[in-house]
């Protein structure tokens, strides 16, 4: 019980850690919450920063979902364990209390998360986003319509498996609204025409 308890303390506290922000801070000495669209994910390292910024502050910011899902796994035979362990991790990537609860949209801390949970899925839904960010370059655009797609492919997946799991299928369908919400501001600019595309050369577009 104690180990359960430990393991989804760091969970959170792990997901929590606002990679993207702090690599900006402390490599590049750029405060990424005060350019840009302000928000300390990776999206925003990348439009402020570039390429070389905003790659490594992606991966980095996958790991907070990943790590816990693994650590979960390493400890326990349960998946309910290793789904706790992921949900944590997403909301304390959405609800950081190191930067006052002003987090990221949880997108790149659920793929991690979902990668070691059920990979097929997640990595399907990566596909959704690639092919829609290359048409459109928006990232907010793309993120979304990963995640409306998301929770159908972890469906047909366990069907197609023959093993469904419903508690990952519940969870799924969950975080994919909570990140659709978090988009509800970018959705709103993408319909007046405001939303700004990613600058694939990135710092050009603050």
């Amino acid at each position: 019980m104690t180990r359960l308890v430990l393991l989804f303390l760091a969970s959170f506290l792990y997901g929590a850690i606002p990679f993207s922000y702090l690599f900006g801070r402390w490599v590049f000495h750029t405060d990424i919450r005060t350019l840009g669209s302000r928000n300390p994910g990776a999206t925003n390292l990348y439009r402020v920063l570039g390429p070389k910024a905003g790659i490594p502050g992606f991966f980095l910011d996958m790991t907070r979902g990943l790590f816990p899902v693994l650590a979960g796994r390493l400890i326990s035979s349960n998946p309910l364990v290793w789904l706790g362990a992921g949900v944590l991790a997403i909301l304390g990537n959405v609800f950081t209390p190191f930067l006052k609860f002003q987090g990221g949209k949880g997108v790149t801390a659920t793929l991690g998360a979902f990668a070691a949970l059920t990979p097929v899925p997640a990595l399907g839904a990566l596909l959704v986003w690639i092919v829609c960010f290359a048409l459109t370059r928006y990232v907010s655009l793309s993120s979304v319509l990963a995640a409306f797609v998301f929770p159908f492919g972890v469906w047909a997946w366990g069907r197609l498996a023959g093993s469904p799991s419903l508690g990952i299928f519940i969870t799924s369908v969950i975080v994919s609204l909570v990140i659709i919400f978090r988009h509800l501001s970018n959705l709103r600019r993408l319909l007046a025409g405001e939303e700004k595309k990613l600058d694939l050369k990135g710092g050009a577009r603050l």
